[in-house]
């Protein structure tokens, strides 16, 4: 009887041996099921893109650049030549300054094989007289933004087809502001030049559109070929004409002042709608046939508030007219415009609603 009573002892002892053995591995499975991190790294990451140190520089692979502090160039010619597609130039908010002699503080070089997808941003552009700001006439699909370019002498940026340029401010007197390829965009961009003079604001080849740019003091204030959009832009203060829109164009929402010259021309099949035009020679102008100018304000005129030029199938309707010299339309405008109706105020009479109103 002892012996088997000894027996079960054993056995029991046995059997809560297990469970504590089993509880014990439960503890170390209950831990957590990833691994711990590897250590923080001791250094800091390597900088992925290629630092720019000095001038003249020339890159000749795709990449990213960036500024490591102010450059002045040492010599004439460019400061920056870009050799290769796919570039990006971050200024890294410091100032590409030229000297005497120099050319274009960045540039496609004097061979100029074409090339694409150009970026370059974030900074300053200042002092190079011989040249522009970016020159980069055979480069499609670039992008410009958040420039400041002053004192460049041939224009700010000259590009190529499909350029993006944003918010660009060029200061100065160069010969033009922004000159830009077909099918470019331009937007939230200030172009003024210090004294009166120049050639061009901002030229652009067809297919283009402008949105919310001042233009200041150049000749010509926007030239906007074929089948391009000027909006919600003001454009002040020249000696030839404010905005001259060709074929298939729209003009629209814009503020046009001080131009000896006209304020704003479309040409065939194109529009000027909702703008404002003030003391200009004359206020609006279509040259050809099917053009549109409708709901403008059109005020403080030395001449005519619009003139026709060898057109038909031309229309003026809803215009607010406001004149001290020569309120009437041109003698061949008449019979190019239909309908067209109005008497100053307050003996206006007409029955036209979509007659033009001079006050």
């Amino acid at each position: 009887m002892g012996t088997i009573t000894h027996k079960a002892g054993w056995i029991i002892a046995a059997v809560l041996g297990l469970f504590v053995v089993a509880a014990l591995a439960g503890v170390a499975r209950g831990g957590p099921l990833d691994p711990p991190g590897a250590p923080a790294p001791t250094q800091p990451p390597v900088e992925p893109r290629t630092p720019i140190s000095a001038l003249p520089f020339t890159i000749s692979q795709p990449g990213s650049y960036f500024l490591t502090q102010n450059l002045t160039a040492s010599a004439g010619g460019d400061g920056i030549t870009v050799l290769a597609d796919n570039v990006t130039i971050d200024l890294n908010g410091f100032a590409l300054t030229g000297i005497a002699g120099s050319a274009s503080a960045i540039s496609e070089g004097g061979s100029a094989p074409p090339h694409s997808g150009w970026v370059v941003k974030n900074g300053s552009i200042e002092n190079w007289p011989n040249g522009s700001g970016a020159f980069a006439v055979h480069v499609s699909g670039g992008r410009y933004e958040d420039l400041h370019i002053k004192a460049a002498g041939h224009e700010g940026i000259n590009a190529g087809p499909q350029s993006m340029v944003q918010r660009v401010t060029v200061e100065g007197d160069a010969n033009a502001g922004l000159i830009l390829r077909a099918s470019s965009n331009v937007s939230d961009c200030s172009v003024k030049r210090a004294t009166s003079g120049g050639q061009y604001g901002i030229y652009v080849e067809p297919g283009s559109t402008l949105t919310r740019c001042t233009v200041e003091s150049y000749a010509s204030g926007i030239v906007a070929w074929q089948n391009s959009k000027v909006t919600d832009c003001v454009v002040r203060n020249g000696s030839a004409d404010g905005v001259n829109a060709f074929a298939l164009s729209t003009v629209r929402n814009c503020f046009v002042s001080s131009f000896a010259g006209k304020g704003i021309i479309v040409r065939d099949n194109g529009s000027a709608v909702d703008n404002r035009v003030d003391g200009t020679w004359i206020g609006l102008q279509i040259v050809g046939s099917g053009g549109l100018v409708e709901g403008n304000l059109v005020t403080n005129l030395t001449g005519f508030w619009l003139d026709v030029e060898l057109g038909t199938g031309n229309i003026a309707l809803h215009n607010r007219l406001h004149s001290t010299g020569d309120a009437s339309v041109c003698a061949s405008c008449s019979a190019a415009i239909a309908p067209y109706e109005y008497t100053k105020p307050p003996t206006f009479d007409g029955t036209n609603p979509n007659a033009n109103i001079v006050y």
